[in-house]
């Protein structure tokens, strides 16, 4: 393999002062704050210094070849309080650090730079520790001013052109914030100069020059500037400034930029903010009886109180874990009562569930059994019980514990087998008796060969009659207990007098009580619900106290324009059970009908007339759809559209829509609606790194309900879903693998039943979910034993504020090419 180009200089000078801007002036910076000691700005300089003249103290492998060509043209400068911060001085190497003071946890300003080569490379950054609202929105500014700045700086752009610009900026800026525009004494007269070029950083006069008013040289590819973003002295307040080095480039990158940042140091608001909140941990200091404990509050104060936002010390996956770890610790505290439905509590319609429950028996004594006239397999239809011989004696069996029964013959003799239901066998796992008794002894099949006869084969054939009229019997009682509900509900309070506002016309409904051809008609709002009326048909109504969610979705490049309901007990629509049910307007379809004479018409005029008159319509429609949502009496919820994803929820691809309290895909049925509040947690599956997509699954409170399951999922959308399930308080966890949740689930169950589940504590949910973590926290542990010199390149895309991908610093690297 060919040995890739060596870096330019100012891309080493450049990684190089930023590395040991971070690994050491920031620690120690944090380190004097957090245990609260003193410390001169001189102090605090000259250890940075002497990391920058040193760097084999901090990266043993490094060339003696980089060290020869490495120059400190002024040592590091600190201030903090409000002192005003001189650029210009930095860069003249006239700067100089108030030996005597000490630094102060308010505004803190450092600049650091080396020269390498030759070609120099500065960087600037302020650090806020309880910052105000005015401080921080002028920081804001700032980096508003900087984002943009650095979006104009290209090939051609003259200095004094950037430099009116980025005034303009902060005027824009502050009056959108309503801040107090800064003064001329409080900007600077420039916002920037040219260090040097790529390769070199001696200039002939002629390409010397400052980002200033009246600056007319024109900038080339390849110059190297330092631009520098300063406010001082604030209302007579405090000072801000953001700096870096950037290299001016030819061709435009990726984030549509000429430019590329040297210096990749965090600069957002959040990276560079802290926050001390020592007030609470002195008064439980104060409230302990124990010496000893006041003093270990007091030697922690800081420790605890110190709050990094984001960046260095706290990622945005830190941060996550933080929160994840808030969440569980609150589930532990709370504990599990009245989440879910107990088994006991569990609606059974099964003989079976009747027969385990004591409800019904096959005979209360022995006494009422049939005298055996003769010991073979019997039938007491008149109490649904299967009489057979076992060991010498008659054993009653229920029919509802009868599986099926067959015949096999040979010759003069038939092998009767009777199955019976029993654990493990396929299409028990809702058995009843089999939940309730998990430790009894089932009899899972006999045989007895009996000799063949007419009655042989009457007693098989009555048997399957049996079990058959049973089953069905179970299906006809399901089917009546579960909508009890529905039909005892409240009668629906017609509005005589309503309005057209409260009325949707021309509107089709799923799923359609006439099954196969759509459905059109009127939805109109009651007093205490809805009905949906049609031509030939009985009205469907739908109270407000049976809705759990109510969901409007406008047409935003969807084909309809749609409500939907999901609801607490199921509704019959034509002869089917449903638990959703949807009113939708197919807005292509309607706007087609509008524009057809337009369309036959094929001209651009025309094409461009429709797409005005499509464009016209769908507002129409999502706008009367929203009126009528708004004259209802309950709530709608609309889905959060940065937040969609798509995944596969059920055989195909659909776009999952996260609203308030549930995730949502209702475009094409069948219709997916989990509710948050019945989830108990949420498994990523299939995460590795480099695969492009991963799996959801959602365990639900209610044990004998399946987990549900999305999957399929982008890749790009897990650190977002995390962070919305943190926001939910939803507890989730991470794996490598896909788990049998069949049987993860089997046998949370019977911990549950036995009393043994706590789904929180150390033998819950954590105990084998949590393992992949703990297996990356090792792998980790291991990776960061060994620091080399490839760490100077460690500034990646999560410290870089202009998306700049960083070069690769190898050990070669800081060779002399």
């Amino acid at each position: 393999m060919s040995k890739p180009p060596p870096q330019p200089p100012a891309v080493k000078a450049g990684n190089y002062v930023q590395t040991i801007f971070r690994r050491l002036f920031v620690p120690k910076m944090e380190a004097t704050i957090d245990k609260d000691s003193k410390i001169t700005h001189e102090s605090l300089a000259k250890e940075s210094a002497e990391a920058l003249e040193n760097p084999i103290k901090i990266f043993p492998k490094v060339q003696q070849a980089f060290i020869d060509n490495l120059q400190i043209p002024f040592p590091p400068y600190v201030t903090s309080g409000n002192k005003p911060f001189d650029a210009e001085a930095v860069v003249e190497h006239k700067a100089t650090v108030d030996k005597e003071a000490i630094l102060t946890f308010d505004t803190i300003l450092c600049s650091m730079g080396i020269k390498y080569k030759g070609v120099p490379a500065y960087v600037v950054r302020t650090y806020m520790v309880d910052c105000g609202k005015d401080q921080a929105d002028m920081y804001t500014v700032l980096t508003e001013v900087a984002q943009q700045v650095y979006g104009i700086i290209k090939p051609g752009k003259t200095g004094g052109e950037i430099y009116t610009s980025m005034t303009q900026i902060i005027k824009k800026e502050c009056e959108e914030k309503s801040l107090t525009r800064p003064t001329e004494d409080e900007l600077l007269s420039s916002c920037g100069c040219c260090i040097g070029s790529l390769t070199s950083g001696d200039l002939p006069e002629e390409k010397q020059y400052k980002l200033e008013e009246g600056c007319a040289t024109k900038l080339v590819a390849g110059d190297v500037l330092f631009v520098y973003f300063v406010v001082n002295n604030y209302k007579g307040q405090f000072s801000l400034v953001i700096g870096d080095t950037i290299a001016v480039t030819d061709k435009k990158r990726e984030d549509d930029r000429f430019i590329d940042t040297l210096t990749k140091l965090p600069w957002k608001p959040g990276d560079i903010s802290y926050t001390l909140n020592q007030d609470n941990e002195e008064d439980e200091a104060a409230e302990s009886s124990d010496e000893e404990e006041k003093q270990k509050a007091q030697q922690g104060r800081w420790a605890s109180s110190l709050r990094h936002q984001k960046g260095a010390k706290q990622t945005a996956a830190e941060e996550r874990a933080r929160k994840q770890a808030a969440i569980r610790e609150k589930k532990t505290r709370e504990g599990r009562q009245g989440e879910r439905t107990k088994l006991e509590e569990k609606k059974d319609y099964s003989v079976a569930g009747s027969l385990a429950t004591d409800q019904i028996h096959s005979y209360s004594k022995a006494t009422e059994m049939p005298k055996e006239k003769d010991k073979k397999i019997r039938i007491d239809a008149q109490r649904e019980t299967l009489l057979v011989p076992i060991g010498g004696r008659v054993v009653p069996f229920h029919l509802c514990t009868v599986k099926n029964v067959n015949k096999q013959e040979e010759n003069e003799w038939t092998y009767v087998r009777i199955n019976f239901h029993s654990p493990g066998a396929a299409g028990a796992s809702n058995y009843t008796p089999a939940q309730m008794f998990p430790k009894a002894t089932f009899v899972k099949d006999l045989t007895y060969k009996m000799r063949s006869t007419p009655y042989v084969a009457e007693l098989v054939s009555h048997i399957q009659k049996l079990v058959k009229r049973i089953k069905e019997v179970e299906i006809q009682l399901k089917f009546q207990k579960e909508n009890e509900g529905v039909e005892a509900q409240k009668p629906l309070q017609l509005d005589m007098a309503i309005t057209k506002e409260k009325r949707l016309k021309d509107v089709y409904v799923r799923p359609n009580p006439r099954g196969t051809r759509k459905t059109s008609g009127n939805v109109e709002a009651h007093k205490n619900g809805l009905r949906f009326s049609y031509g030939g048909g009985a009205p469907i109504d739908i109270l407000y106290s049976n809705i759990k969610h109510a969901i409007f979705l406008p047409s935003n490049n969807e084909v309809i324009v749609l409500v939907h309901f999901h609801l607490k007990v199921p509704l019959l629509v034509g002869k089917k059970k449903t638990f959703d049910v949807q009113f939708y307007t197919e807005v292509m379809e309607e706007a087609e009908k509008l524009v057809g004479a337009t369309m036959r018409r094929g001209t651009d005029e025309a094409e461009m007339e429709e797409e005005i008159k499509q464009q016209a319509f769908i507002r129409r429609l999502n706008s009367e759809f929203h009126a009528w949502t708004e004259k209802l009496p309950i709530k709608f919820e609309k889905p959060i559209r940065r937040q969609e994803f798509n995944g596969t929820p059920f055989r195909s691809s659909e776009i999952i829509r996260p609203t308030d309290n549930c995730l949502v895909a209702l475009i094409t049925p069948p219709f997916f609606v989990l509710s948050l509040p019945e989830v108990e947690l949420v498994m990523f599956e299939r995460v590795v790194f480099g695969q492009k997509n991963f799996d959801l699954l959602f365990v639900l409170k209610d044990y004998s309900k399946p987990p549900v399951r999305i999957d399929v999922v982008d890749m790009k959308a897990l650190d977002r879903l995390k962070d919305w399930f943190n926001d939910k308080n939803i507890v989730y966890y991470e794996g490598r693998q896909s788990l049998s949740w069949q049987q993860v689930m089997k046998t949370v169950r019977e911990d549950d039943a036995a009393g043994h589940w706590n789904p929180w504590d150390d033998e819950g949910w954590a105990s084998f979910l949590d393992a992949e973590r703990a297996d990356t926290d090792e792998e980790s542990e291991d990776s960061d034993s060994e620091v080399n010199i490839e760490d100077l390149s460690e500034s990646s895309s999560e410290y870089d504020d202009d998306d700049d991908d960083s070069e690769a610093m190898e050990s070669e690297d800081l060779e002399d090419d």
